[in-house]
């Protein structure tokens, strides 16, 4: 059997971040498991390949099964909706190869995609093979039920892609899958609603994995790392009793609600960067997201961690209905007072999945898949494009000012990640 997993054309094109689909690396270790499979994959993203290119290469290896993944609309390296939508009509309409359509789009909208012989509404990881198995005529195939019964991802299939096989020193790995805090805006549960983590036992051999293929940069990609704390400090602790992570320089996502303990623990198994969900410095708005934070905590810890050297990165939201002007300027200047390394700020956007989302009226959720909160869509008193301009004037400021400081840091710690190179 022949499978080619494409990745299609997002929309925007990011270059600041090294990460791929992990889902399509776990679906292709499944694939070669159970039935052998010769895998390819194409990934448009980093890839500048046209579908009639594509359709001569499923002809030319007479492909069993295209697998192409559809990302959520929300994710900055994503919206390539429209281009897989065209690429798969073409597909159908020029080969006899069987489209199988996955994805968080997939997951969240739990809509057939056009032209694919069939859509996969959940996580494709646990289902596959018995998907598979009823186009082939077998219905001999079991459902993967427990969480560690996944194969580690196929790494190897990254080899294909000239921009993954250049950053082979880079990677990432996923220790755990959802998340059960309720972020009013978090879209995650629309997607799987379980929570679910690999035993220390297979995170140790997905990390020695990395380590026996030289990786350096290694992305933790979690909905939460830090979710359940004392499970977060068991894995670093052993990464670094086992010396696992000596040569790495590690990144991962976590809440404030954390200790300095387990800031010690980062800093001893090599976690260079911690990026956290810090959302708004107002006490009101972060209630209204359903966050139990408080300015206090986030004080203290993001100080503490750059004591430590780690690299902070915070992720904030402006344009909730109940914010003013006024309150987005004070938001802006608890920010400047934490020296974070760096800040991502996004316009609050009601994203399908999320509780925000469903608290529309139905004809709104019917009409689109995601509202920003602004007066043009009657969800805040200011327009999108006050939002806008705020926080661009905002971040040119913070980062003209941050320069200095950040290159100090650098010079004093080293650097948090080694560069990652571009296609010439």
């Amino acid at each position: 059997m022949k499978c080619l997993f494409i990745y299609p054309k997002p929309t925007e094109k990011k270059h600041f971040r090294f990460g791929y689909s992990i889902n399509i690396t776990y679906l292709s270790a499944i694939l070669k498991k159970t039935f052998q499979s010769d895998n390819y994959f194409f990934d448009l993203s980093c890839q500048e390949i046209d579908d009639g290119t594509i359709v001569e290469f499923i002809n030319s290896k007479s492909i069993d099964f295209v697998l192409v993944d559809f990302d959520s609309f929300s994710l900055k390296r994503s919206e390539n909706i429209y281009s897989g939508y065209d690429l798969i009509c073409k597909i159908k309409k020029s080969t006899n190869a069987n489209v199988i359509a996955f994805g968080y789009l997939c997951a969240t909208k739990k809509e057939d995609i056009p032209y694919a012989d069939f859509t996969c509404k959940s996580d494709p990881r646990f289902n596959i093979c018995k998907i598979i198995g009823n186009f082939i005529g077998n219905n001999n195939f079991s459902d993967i039920i427990r969480y560690d019964d996944l194969p580690l991802p196929d790494r190897d299939l990254l080899n294909q892609i000239p921009f993954y096989k250049l950053n082979n020193f880079s990677n990432i790995i996923q220790t755990s899958q959802g998340c059960l805090n309720n972020c009013s805006f978090c879209q995650r549960k629309g997607r799987y609603s379980q929570y679910k983590t690999h035993s220390l036992d297979y995170i140790i051999s997905d990390f020695l994995d990395l380590k026996k293929r030289g990786v350096k940069n290694v992305w933790i990609i979690d909905d939460n790392f830090t979710f359940d704390l004392n499970r977060a400090k068991n894995i670093l602790n052993a990464l670094k009793q086992f010396n696992i992570s000596d040569d790495m320089h590690i990144a991962l996502s976590s809440t404030v609600n954390i200790d300095f303990d387990l800031l010690d623990l980062a800093y001893d198994a090599n976690v260079k960067i911690i990026s956290f969900g810090l959302e708004n410095s107002s006490e009101k708005v972060l209630r209204f997201y359903n966050k139990n934070i408080s300015k206090e905590k986030i004080i203290d810890i993001i100080t503490y961690a750059n004591t430590k050297g780690i690299f902070t990165v915070g992720n904030f939201i402006i344009g909730s209905p109940i914010e003013t002007v006024e309150m987005i300027l004070e938001n802006f200047d608890f920010i400047s007072s934490l020296h974070l390394d760096q800040i991502n700020i996004k316009i609050l956007d009601y994203m399908i999945g999320s509780a925000l989302f469903d608290s529309l009226p139905k004809e709104m959720q019917r009409e689109k898949d995601h509202y920003f909160s602004c007066k043009e869509n009657g969800l805040s008193d200011i327009s999108i494009s006050t939002l806008t301009e705020l926080k661009r004037n905002y971040l040119s400021s913070y980062y003209a000012n941050k320069e200095s400081n950040l290159r100090k840091k650098v010079l004093k710690f080293g650097i948090p990640y080694l560069p990652i190179k571009e296609i010439d």
